[in-house]
């Protein structure tokens, strides 16, 4: 059976002019490879044993588990002006990787 969507349909969710960022990640054996990805910065709202709420923010990245190949998956990248650690990938089964981040 065919898959549903090719690697190039997966690009084309992640474009610039959509949802989708340039981003540099870091390689393995030096220096950076651009990839479009889409950067996510999540809220998580907690309720603490004393019942005062706290919010918290879940950085990551969506992007096409082709482009993984000869990455650091514990580098650094930067996003704008911020500056983050790759703290996990996150495989979903459907050609696509998401990258839990820490902000530095």
């Amino acid at each position: 059976m065919a898959p549903v969507e090719t690697d190039d349909d997966r690009l084309d969710l992640l474009d610039e002019n959509e949802f989708g960022t340039l981003v540099s990640l870091p390689l393995s054996a030096g220096g950076t490879k651009s990839v479009k990805a889409i950067f996510d910065r999540a809220w998580t709202d907690l309720e603490v044993l004393d019942g005062l709420p706290v919010s918290e923010t879940h950085p990551s990245l969506l992007l096409r588990a082709s482009e993984l190949s000869g990455v650091n998956l514990a580098g650094t990248l930067t996003i704008g002006a911020e500056s983050f650690v790759i703290r996990e990938p996150r495989p979903d089964g459907t050609g696509m990787t998401r990258l839990v981040l820490r902000v530095l």
